[in-house]
């Protein structure tokens, strides 16, 4: 699928679900980050995330709810079986050399989902990610660029 499918003309994302995502993010072979939380636009969320964090983002993943409210509840439900790993935020901290620990994370998902029939986790492509803000970034500009030059027009017809 293009970028351009995936998202209106007005760069807002066109898929029409909302998402549980997960962002993992390690820094060598140091504790692994998840954050886990909701989002309509789960490409473009994991682009936003990754500006403010200071350790890439190595995986990315959601899961399609089928309502805001519902992705909300397993968001928590989530939250609450990981409190122990608690981080900051939205972030839990995993020894990922444990495999309990990445049991737990496991466990955490699997179980909170088995509430939305039929889910599944699809991989969120972080290259596409990069290219498709590229993309909208550009489409923007573009588009404002367009209608700064249409008022320009305007402007030197009624001359102004």
């Amino acid at each position: 699928m293009r970028a351009e499918e995936l998202y209106d003309c007005n760069g807002r994302w066109a898929a029409g679900r909302t998402y549980l995502y997960l962002f993992m993010a390690r820094d060598s072979d140091g504790p692994m980050y998840v954050k886990v939380g909701v989002s309509d636009d789960p490409y473009g969320r994991v682009t936003q995330v990754q500006t403010g964090c200071p350790i890439k983002i190595c995986r990315a993943a959601m899961m399609k709810c089928m309502s805001r409210d519902q992705a909300r509840k397993v968001e928590l439900a989530v939250h609450l079986d990981l409190a122990h790993y608690a981080s900051s935020g939205e972030w839990f901290r995993f020894d990922w050399g444990d495999p309990s620990q990445r049991r737990a994370l496991n466990n955490a998902v699997e179980c909170n989902m088995a509430i939305v029939r039929e889910w599944k986790m699809e991989e969120i492509d972080l290259a596409k990610a990069q290219a498709m803000k590229r993309f909208i970034d550009s489409e923007r500009r573009r588009k404002f660029r367009e209608k700064a030059n249409g008022t320009k027009r305007i402007k030197a017809v009624i001359g102004a």
